[in-house]
């Protein structure tokens, strides 16, 4: 908004991808710079400022097809204050070595965060948000959460018991069992489907058939995490048959 106004642009648009969008990702799956690339292709958008390079793109060949579109169509771009030249060899060449950073950064910090995990996974911590039904302890390690346990114990029984996934959820609803995003309270769940994006105060998500369904499959209620880097033991809630059963 501060550059429009210091530019006299009467009108403009704001094309924001909010949390959890990777400038990693290609551009099919960023809804928000989809749109914006359809609509400099239409002669919309004439001029786009992004606060830096990065906040395009962390990917080498999405730089290379919006800085195509762009110098076709000439519209300007600016990173932050600068109006990046892209008919100038030396901007062109900076500016692909600086994409190039971007990457190289998001794969190596890929690589360090997957062997962090995978190191905490065998020592038998937390990362992010633990399942429904655990929480951890002062040092990060899994632990049954024993309130939350007791809900579990509940969902398996009612499911053996041929309660379908949708009933389940709407007993709990009904119960104003609180959901773990529930007890996070603050802030706003984003998720993307069919390239729509949705957001949802975390305080109003509400129990579903789907939620239910995921808790009945997780290996990790009868003690097995299952992690793109392995299967890693952890306490149990339920036992192996029961949790046999119900699948």
């Amino acid at each position: 908004k501060e550059f429009a106004k210091i530019n006299k642009f009467k009108e403009y648009k704001i094309y924001d991808e909010g949390e959890g969008v990777s400038g990693g990702l290609e551009i099919e799956d960023r809804p928000e710079l989809l749109s914006l690339m359809n609509d400099i292709e239409k002669g919309i958008i004439t001029t786009v400022w992004f606060r830096n390079q990065n906040r395009l793109e962390r990917n080498s060949l999405t730089y290379a097809k919006f800085s195509t579109l762009v110098k076709t169509l000439e519209c300007d771009v600016f990173f932050n204050s600068e109006k990046v030249d892209f008919n100038n060899p030396n901007n062109a060449l900076h500016s692909h070595i600086l994409s190039g950073l971007n990457q190289y950064q998001r794969e190596l910090q890929s690589i360090q965060t997957k062997r962090v995990l995978k190191d905490n996974a065998i020592e038998g911590k937390s990362h992010g948000i633990s399942p429904y039904g655990y929480t951890k302890d002062k040092n990060n390690y899994i632990i049954v959460d024993e309130e939350e346990a007791v809900i579990i114990k509940r969902i398996y029984k009612m499911s053996i018991n041929s309660i379908g996934t949708n009933k389940i959820a709407e007993i709990l609803n009904s119960e104003n069992i609180l959901t773990r995003y529930n007890k996070i309270g603050k802030g706003s769940l984003t998720t993307i489907y069919n390239g729509k994006v949705k957001s949802t105060l975390k305080k109003d998500i509400k129990w579903t058939g789907n939620t239910i369904r995921n808790i009945l499959r997780n290996t990790a209620y009868k003690g097995e995490r299952h992690l793109k880097s392995g299967v890693y033991d952890c306490p149990d809630i339920v036992t192996t048959t029961l949790w046999q059963k119900v699948q």
